[in-house]
């Protein structure tokens, strides 16, 4: 059974920490009640300090996503959002360039003195209304063009934001009884696209796919990019995570991994996966060292290691970091599909959910 790697600890204590892939690199934007950024290079397993969020600013489950790359800009360009009473609501950017780099260099020196880099810098343009709750909500890019955010959250909504205005383009609500945070939701294709198909000469139709699971609910949401709709399919959740949520989750391929999270009752250390093709799921005899909730997992730029980050067990939480190969978890999985052995959720149910959708 494969293992997991223990590596250098994190700088600091954190749980729900928004984690962005750079290269070789970790960015580490805050987590719950730590305002503290990182870079953590996957290279030499050490840490850098980059900057710190605001001081008056509470993280509470916040969202960090990677904007399109800026040709004009040789870094990458960071957004974070999130709150939910107006006042604590915020909408911040980032112009990123490695903390790694040379910092003798005179180019890169002047670099980070004239452009204002490594710093959180207020937004022009705000995502969401006041009466949005972000509080522990969820987010991804994707779109044809690689120029939507959708974010899923609290209690049962999903919206989709244009990044070029940053304009809402729609917004649905799911009819199910299961809440929408501290929830897994990924992406079902490359960028979120996973058909598509000429409707005339000139035009196409792009239908994004993603997935939300959350304790007993499981969900299949499509966005319409020309109409602007959605459709929502629940999918089969197996009785081993059933009463989960608030785990670390990633997508590795075609099958997403669950790492610890919590019950009403008590936090687990279980590791589960999920295979989005043959929906079917796997309960790993290898375990987290401990159990705990409110973790982070995200893959290496090469997609050969998942790193999992920090967390909180017994009240507090913790600085671990450790990561597993990829290829021996996902072998194991793709082993248990064939023989079938696996626990086995039901099939798709048949049944779309009518959404009420607004712009």
């Amino acid at each position: 059974m494969p293992a997991l790697e223990a590596l250098r600890s994190l700088p600091t204590p954190l749980s729900r920490c928004q984690c962005v892939i750079y290269k070789d690199e970790i960015l580490i934007c805050g987590g719950d009640s730590n305002n503290n950024c990182y870079s953590y290079s996957t290279a030499k397993n050490e840490y850098k300090y980059i900057c710190s969020y605001p001081e008056k600013l509470k993280l509470e489950g916040h969202c960090v996503v990677r904007l399109p790359d800026n040709k004009d800009w040789s870094g990458i360009t960071l957004l974070s959002f999130g709150g939910g009473d107006k006042d604590k609501k915020h909408t911040l950017q980032m112009k990123y360039k490695s903390v790694w780099d040379d910092e003798s260099s005179s180019s890169s020196s002047k670099v980070m003195e004239d452009e204002n880099v490594n710093k959180w810098v207020k937004s022009q343009k705000k995502i969401g209304t006041e009466e949005d709750d972000y509080r522990c909500a969820r987010a991804l890019v994707g779109g044809s063009n690689n120029h939507l955010l959708f974010i899923t959250y609290y209690p049962k909504y999903i919206a989709v934001f244009n990044l070029n205005t940053f304009e809402r383009e729609a917004k649905g609500k799911f009819e199910l009884k299961v809440c929408a945070n501290y929830h897994c939701f990924v992406s079902n294709g490359d960028q979120g696209i996973d058909k598509m198909a000429r409707t005339n000469a000139n035009a196409k139709k792009a239908i994004n796919e993603m997935l939300l699971f959350r304790k007993e609910m499981g969900l299949l949401i499509q966005y319409d990019e020309k109409n602007r709709s959605f459709d929502f399919r629940e999918i089969g959740v197996c009785d081993d995570i059933k009463g989960v949520y608030d785990y670390g989750f990633v997508r590795v391929r075609d099958k997403i991994l669950f790492f610890g999270g919590s019950t009403w009752i008590e936090q687990i250390n279980v590791v589960h996966g999920y295979s989005m093709t043959t929906k079917q799921w796997t309960k790993f005899d290898c375990t987290l060292p401990s159990a705990l909730k409110g973790c982070t997992a995200v893959l290496s730029a090469d997609n050969t290691f998942v790193h999992i980050l920090g967390g909180n067990g017994n009240s507090k939480d913790i600085n671990t970091h450790i990561k597993m190969d990829v290829s021996k978890w996902i072998d194991h999985i793709e082993a248990q599909d064939t023989v079938g052995d696996a626990k086995v959720a039901d099939e798709d149910i048949p049944t779309s959910i009518e959404a009420d959708i607004d712009v």
